[in-house]
């Protein structure tokens, strides 16, 4: 779909232990201690994990539908502000077959948005293609940064 930036991940271990020589700490000089504690691990998905990416609570058909339709005239809006009218062509062009995607499959995605949870901001929809976590995020809504 032309609507959408596609981006594969990987399931992986988090590990959430705490290093006490972070906090100024020495174990071994204090009573003894040898400092081994409980290690403590989190299965997640790397790019949720690495975008600190925030699981939004999961929409029906008609809240899908009340949220797309602002969100596109957001997205538009700010492409013209930008000056960046042939994407605001192909972003309507694209937006009624990326609807319909979406609120054809709702029930299997998982939304996900930014650590701001920002209600104005872009949400990514999350799903499984065998056994492979991937995102779905609009590509028109995204800022581009040139590493």
């Amino acid at each position: 779909m032309g609507a959408f930036y596609k981006v594969y991940g990987k399931t992986t271990t988090r590990n959430d232990d705490l290093d006490p020589s972070l906090f100024g700490a020495n174990p071994s000089a204090e009573d003894g201690d040898s400092g081994a504690a409980e290690s403590s691990s989190t299965q997640v998905i790397d790019f949720v994990d690495a975008c600190k990416l925030v699981e939004a609570p999961a929409y029906d058909k008609k809240t899908f539908m009340a949220y797309f339709k602002d969100y596109c005239k957001h997205v538009a809006e700010k492409l013209t502000q930008e000056g960046r009218t042939d994407d605001v062509t192909e972003f309507k062009k694209h937006a009624t077959d990326a609807m319909k995607y979406i609120k054809g499959n709702i029930k299997a995605f998982q939304i996900f948005t930014g650590e701001s949870v920002d209600p104005d901001g872009s949400v990514g929809y999350l799903d499984w293609e065998d056994n492979v976590p991937y995102i779905l995020f609009f590509k028109h809504a995204l800022v581009e940064e040139k590493v």
